[in-house]
């Protein structure tokens, strides 16, 4: 420990030959394990570890009962991992070392994780240490978020984490005169900061000073200081300006680490847009709807009162799938002036419960969009089970498909608009032509705006009115 302490001090240079100020080469692997929705393999001189990512519900986050939070949640936590095998014999190890590492990551990643309301999921992460000599901590911290970042995660920036040790006279004997011990107003005679500290030089230094943080500023910082009476302030100060360097070089690292495009076989995070009132439809009793989809598709699946329903889905071919059954669910896949095929589910005395077969939606065919005549029974038109072609017409005000097989007979009868007021769908890249007169009380159905993955089509605003049966215009009696 004398031996190693001197050199630094007095010739500047380490026991694997770097200067007080050099860094071990950062090797990073982002996408190391296929089959989870994140992960990264990380190096840095003897020290490396494996980190994945794994995403989930707000259901998922981590319950907290601590005493300064209890009955809380977590929704980013991590999972430190720190076995014996991978230092020697004389490492740091053991379940304190362990919630250190992982309580600094957290915080560290905490602070450029999407809010609530536009990222509604859980992050797990675990960090698993592969081999041990020194800076296992920081390096968790880097293999996290690219981890993250491979999981698809809409991170702003991305975050690094370097350590810097410290030697000085201050352990070899007294100071000075010999009764002064260092502390925020003493001077340390002699001492030289070390980026990125060894093991050897962290177990026989005076200070441990972990930082993370962005190209704009540190996100969390943890001190641990030997030394007796601690380390002054403006070397603390020092220690932290000479990190910034080691941070901006391992933030160059990771980002030419990450692919340029992202595979077919990437996770992908995004939402759709749907009418607030579908919301309910998408669900179902008791979640049933909404467990249905993501447990056919693989996805998560969060709603948002406004309309928004998040995805995550594990590739993008589970987030298109994903997608489609929500628009569909909704009824938002629909389009107006398209013809659909209709399964008659259930009769009702007000008209019949039909499935769409395209969508598998379940609207209500009105007992007046039946037939051009007045139609006094349901059951003279229609039977159960049978399949009947309809039109879609957009929705009503309070956003329920309306459909109309009367439309469409008479659209076929006539050979062009109906006297319904059905209207052809507008062609595509139609954009600044006259469109066909809409049915007064009649709206568009509203297509889904997916953030990054397909442009949003049109929503209609029309207010619509309440359609009755006709009354009977049959001769009054007189009184």
């Amino acid at each position: 420990a004398r031996a190693l302490r001197e050199l630094a001090l007095q010739e500047g240079v380490r026991c694997d030959g770097r200067g007080a100020v050099d860094t071990r080469r950062l090797l990073a692997t982002p996408r190391f394990l296929p089959v989870v929705h994140g992960s990264a393999l990380m190096n840095r001189g003897e020290t490396q570890a494996l980190v994945t990512a794994t995403v989930g519900g707000s259901a998922d986050a981590q319950k907290t009962d601590t005493l300064f939070d209890a009955g809380g949640s977590k929704r980013l936590f991590m999972q430190y991992s720190l076995p014996e095998y991978a230092g020697d014999e004389e490492s740091e190890t053991g379940l304190r070392k362990e919630l250190e590492a992982a309580t600094f990551s957290e915080r560290a990643l905490a602070a450029v994780l999407p809010s609530g309301p536009s990222f509604p999921f859980t992050v797990r992460l675990h960090a698993e240490t592969l081999a041990q000599n020194g800076g296992s901590t920081a390096l968790a911290v880097c293999g996290a978020c690219l981890a993250m970042a491979d999981a698809g995660l809409p991170l702003p920036k991305l975050v690094a984490g370097v350590c810097v040790g410290l030697l000085s006279d201050a352990s070899a004997g007294p100071m000075g005169d010999g009764d002064q011990a260092p502390g925020p107003g003493a001077r340390l005679s002699r001492y030289a900061l070390l980026v990125d500290p060894q093991a050897l030089e962290v177990r026989h230094g005076d200070m441990r000073l972990n930082l993370a943080g962005t190209d704009e500023g540190l996100t969390a910082v943890s001190f641990t200081a030997t030394a007796h009476g601690g380390v002054p302030l403006a070397v603390l100060e020092e220690a932290i300006a000479l990190g910034r360097a080691s941070r901006l070089q391992a933030l160059e690292d990771m980002a030419a680490a990450l692919p340029k495009t992202r595979p077919a076989e990437a996770p992908m995070v995004g939402h759709v847009k749907v009418h607030p009132r579908m919301l309910g439809r998408i669900i179902g009793p008791s979640g049933s709807n909404l467990r249905g989809i993501e447990e056919a598709t693989g996805a998560r699946v969060q709603v948002q009162d406004d309309g928004r329903v998040h995805l995550f889905g594990p590739s993008a071919a589970a987030y298109e799938s994903a997608a489609a059954r929500v628009l569909d669910t909704a009824g938002d896949s629909m389009e107006e002036g398209k013809v659909y095929t209709a399964k008659v589910v259930a009769l009702r005395d007000y008209g019949a419960m039909v499935e769409i077969l395209e969508t598998r939606l379940k609207a209500l065919l009105h007992i007046s969009e039946l037939a051009a005549t007045r139609v006094r029974a349901v059951e003279d038109e229609l039977a159960l089970n049978q399949t009947v072609r309809v039109l879609c017409l957009g929705r009503d005000e309070a956003g329920n498909v309306v459909i109309s097989r009367k439309a469409l007979l008479a659209r076929e009868a006539g050979g062009g608009e109906g006297a319904a007021g059905a209207r052809e769908p507008k062609a595509a890249g139609s954009d600044g032509e006259a469109s066909p007169a809409r049915s007064p009380g009649r709206e568009a159905p509203r297509s889904a705006s997916r953030e990054g993955t397909r442009p949003s089509g049109r929503e209609g605003s029309s207010p619509s009115r309440s359609r009755t049966p006709p009354r009977d215009s049959g001769p009054r009696r007189r009184g």
